[in-house]
């Protein structure tokens, strides 16, 4: 499809985002809904942009998360929507993209008692809660282009839990012919978006004792995401 007026797009795609959060916020509390949805459509000039649809079965979130002494756990997550927009000259210039939390799988623990367990865990209201908080996003609203294999910088708006804290991280952006090609690691902590169990910073015992079982606040994220010229 050629240029078209991308804004009427964006707002019926932001629209969709913002009214997903907002359910999700009358399952918690309502004073921690998604604030950007319409600050982000406001300061995004679309105006000349192509729009870079998903493409989800293609698409995945990478997480691992980590314990105090040795080992690691780690998984995927599938996205729900995914949207990019980039102008003549081939930069990006803004974007969202959906996950579903539903969808959070173990991939290092072979399929069984112990996998179905920490899996139960993951989606309980000791982390995700993904009966109450089925989505997490992320919302762009910056990009800086800068030399090197990852050539974008990327800041925006996360929100899990129906908590929003803004965050910038280097990312890999391509985009030839009608395909684009978006892919980032970073690093979270977790008991900012009130993911508190296990964490030493939710704890009164001694660290030495606490060692044992605790688990880092550090969670690390790979994003990679293709998307497709509609």
């Amino acid at each position: 499809m050629m240029k078209h007026n991308m804004i009427q797009k964006a707002f019926y795609r932001f629209s969709f985002l913002g009214l997903s959060v907002a359910l999700l916020g009358s399952c918690q509390s309502a004073d921690t809904n998604l604030q950007t949805t319409d600050a982000v459509l406001a300061s995004a000039d679309l105006t000349g942009t192509y729009e870079f649809v998903g493409d989800l079965p293609n698409s995945q979130v990478t997480w691992e998360g980590y314990k105090f002494i040795g080992g690691s756990h780690y998984g995927f997550v599938q996205f729900k929507d995914a949207v990019f927009y980039v102008d003549d000259a081939v930069k990006l210039k803004s974007g969202h993209f959906v996950v579903d939390m539903q969808s959070i799988s173990v991939k290092d623990l072979e399929p069984g008692d112990y996998n179905d367990k920490l899996l139960a865990h993951l989606k309980n209201d000791d982390f995700f809660s993904v009966d109450s908080f089925p989505i997490a996003a992320f919302e762009i609203t910056h990009v800086d282009y800068v030399d090197g294999e990852f050539n974008v910088q990327v800041e925006g708006n996360l929100t899990i839990k129906n908590v929003t804290k803004a965050v910038a991280f280097p990312a890999k952006l391509s985009v030839m012919d009608n395909k684009l090609d978006f892919q980032a690691s970073f690093t979270i902590d977790r008991v900012e978006w009130n993911i508190m169990y296990n964490s030493a910073k939710n704890s009164t015992f001694d660290i030495e004792k606490l060692k044992e079982w605790a688990i880092k606040d550090e969670v690390f994220l790979q994003v990679h995401l293709t998307a497709n010229k509609s």
